[in-house]
């Protein structure tokens, strides 16, 4: 029994190495993007993470989904930060422990007073993108919109099961890349409740009010 513990983590700590060397090698490339990107690029790409995601959890174990998201996240907010050390993510109070999760300890958090101030602030560039519970959207969909200084470029969590609705969203001034998985993010005032459709569906309903726009895998 000794012999077969003492050689099982001698593997784990070899697999371990590996890890570490692998991690080390993916913040270097992430390093060396930056210098790649033209000014002004964003850092944080969710179309991107979205496709990451769903990619990797299909080829796993459906157990290992959270441990994907859990680790790959605090891998991306690593490279985020190597890009853009001052990334810094905006939450209110209801979505502290959401916003904290998405850092995961390798981004700023930085706490607002309101959903209006949350707004205020990605609108004059304070804050590189602001987190927001979905039940929350009523104090400011009316400010939210593709066509508005601060749009949804995110929902969360960004990979998700089948019809399971948004918990949260991610605000930004700047509008997402485009990805063959795109969602309009609309907001049903009758309901107070927000919904992610198509596009084919968005031009069958006139009278929605469009908040912005995600990638939804899943």
């Amino acid at each position: 029994m000794d012999d077969d513990l003492t050689r099982l983590r001698t593997q784990i700590d070899q697999i371990d190495q590996q890890i570490l060397t692998l991690l080390t090698d993916r913040l270097l490339m992430a390093e060396q993007v930056a210098a790649a990107k033209q000014n002004g690029s964003s850092v944080f790409r969710p179309e991107r993470e979205t496709q990451l995601l769903a990619s990797l959890c299909a080829q796993a174990d459906p157990r290992l989904h959270p441990v994907i998201q859990a680790v790959w996240r605090a891998i991306i907010s690593a490279a985020i930060a190597r890009q853009k050390p001052d990334f810094t993510i905006g939450a209110i109070a209801s979505s502290e422990q959401t916003a904290r999760l998405f850092a995961a300890g390798q981004l700023a958090v930085q706490m607002t007073a309101s959903p209006v101030e949350l707004c205020r602030q990605i609108e004059t560039r304070q804050l590189d993108v602001g987190i927001i519970q979905a039940a929350d959207l009523a104090a400011v969909h009316g400010q939210l919109g593709l066509d508005k200084p601060v749009k949804i470029i995110a929902a969360l969590p960004l990979y998700k099961q089948a019809l399971q609705p948004p918990a949260a969203f991610v605000l930004a001034a700047d509008r997402p890349e485009p990805s063959g998985h795109d969602r309009y993010v609309v907001y049903h005032q009758d309901k107070a409740e927000s919904e992610l459709i198509t596009a084919e569906q968005l031009a069958a309903s006139s009278d929605l009010s469009v908040l912005g726009i995600c990638a939804s895998i899943g």
